[in-house]
Formats: structure tokens, C-alpha cells, sequence
């Protein structure tokens, strides 16, 4: 038996064991990870023909590390006190 992966969106879909390569259309990508040590796990991202497991694989949109780079800067950070009545604003634009 092999073992082999659905790739979908750079990530591994399904992992399943077949006898031979199933006939799936060609828009399936499937790969024979029978050899591969560590055994890819449902989850694992899939670049440049290597796994990698998902904990230490996200990755964030540049646009997105940008905005969370940037909120320090542009939003007033909510000091919270142990009373929280006594809470205040801090900050730049804090008024």
C-alpha cells in the first residue's frame, strides 16, 4: 500500500492509502508521500514540494503584518488597572 495526500490551497487536505494512483481528474493534486518522514498530517502546508507542519508554517498576509505593525502607532493602547474604573488611555492619540 501507499500513502498519498491531497493538496488543496497549499495545505493538506486528506492523507489516504491505495494500492495504485487513484484516477482522479486532473485538477486533484494528489502526492505519494509513502517515502516522506515525518508522515505529512492532515493541516501540514505544502511549498515548494515539501511539508512543513502548520504550527511552525503560517503564514500572514504582508498586508496584514503591515496593519499589526502600524496599530501601535495609530490606535490608543487601553491601560487596564485592576479597578476597572481606573482604566485610562494611553498613547499618542490617547486624549
Amino acid at each position: 500500500m501507499k500513502t498519498f495526500v491531497q493538496i488543496l490551497d497549499g495545505r493538506v487536505h486528506w492523507k489516504f492509502q491505495s494500492a495504485e494512483v487513484p484516477n482522479f481528474p486532473p485538477s486533484v493534486e494528489l502526492v505519494d508521500v509513502t517515502e516522506v518522514s515525518p508522515q505529512p498530517r492532515e493541516g501540514w502546508l505544502y511549498q515548494g514540494g515539501q511539508f512543513v507542519p502548520a504550527v511552525q508554517g503560517v503564514q500572514a498576509d504582508p498586508a496584514l503584518l503591515e496593519a499589526l505593525q502600524a496599530v501601535p502607532e495609530a490606535v490608543p493602547v487601553l491601560d487596564v488597572a485592576p479597578n476597572a474604573r481606573d482604566a485610562t488611555m494611553t498613547g499618542q492619540d490617547a486624549p
